[in-house]
């Protein structure tokens, strides 16, 4: 009895064993296959290329409050990275009726600031923090 069980465990164990390999041979026989891969496309913007021009770029803003400088890169691409202080973020941002969105991911809602100027040197921001009062910030152009 020991020994058809024992069969039995073996045969059920091989069975499982050689399904998967028959898979990963299967995948191995096809490599024309292509896997896409999803990638979020670069927002859109609506605003004049001139001001998207403007905004790509890398900025600094100290904040006197709580002496913490921001210094926040936009590329063409419509990715960001920013430090601030000892924290490092990378997102998505987009231009949209003089609102600039940055999303540190696909998900989040995003913080937005209107430009209210925007220069060759100066980017000034209305910033509403959520619960929190406008504040204008100035960005200086690095």
């Amino acid at each position: 009895m020991k020994t058809l069980i024992t069969l039995t465990i073996a045969i059920f164990l091989f069975s499982c064993g050689g399904n998967a390999n028959k898979e990963e041979a299967t995948n191995n026989e096809t490599p024309n296959q292509t896997t896409q891969i999803e990638t979020e496309e670069p927002a859109a913007t609506s605003e004049p290329e001139e001001t998207v021009n403007h905004l790509i770029g890398t900025w600094t803003f100290t904040d006197p409050k709580i002496n913490v400088t921001q210094i926040i890169t936009y590329k063409e691409d419509n990715t960001y990275t920013m430090k601030m202080g000892p924290v490092d973020i990378e997102g998505t941002w987009e231009l949209n009726d003089s609102i600039l969105i940055t999303k540190s991911r696909p998900d989040a809602p995003g913080q937005k600031k209107t430009i209210t100027k925007l220069d060759e040197s100066d980017l000034w921001t209305i910033w509403e923090p959520k619960g929190g009062k406008a504040r204008e910030l100035r960005y200086s152009r690095n």
